[in-house]
């Protein structure tokens, strides 16, 4: 599980500018593993540091990212299990 330092990190580093594309790799990997209440708990705790919302946000939009990521291979395996099932009802009936 991530925790509340790994994700702050994360969002410091994306607050200084660094690799956008490796940071989101790193927040992706990080953000499949952790709870609402610490991330929570994290946000909370950088915007006591000084992080302002709009900051916090770019985080959310890696986390939009990697869920819809994860949605999107979800329905295609979903789409391929019922066209596998389709598929072998046809051919059990001779279609």
């Amino acid at each position: 599980m991530a925790s509340n330092e790994e994700l702050k990190q994360i969002l410091r580093e994306l607050r200084s500018g660094g690799d956008v594309a490796r940071i989101k790799e790193k927040a992706a990997e990080s953000l499949k593993k952790v709870d609402p209440k610490t991330l929570s708990l994290a946000e909370q705790e950088l915007m006591q540091e000084g992080i302002s919302q709009e900051e916090l946000r770019r985080l959310c939009d890696v986390h939009l990212e990697v869920i819809s990521q994860g949605l999107a291979r979800e329905k295609l395996e979903v789409f391929g299990v019922l066209e596998r099932c389709v598929r072998l009802e046809q051919e059990s009936y001779g279609l």
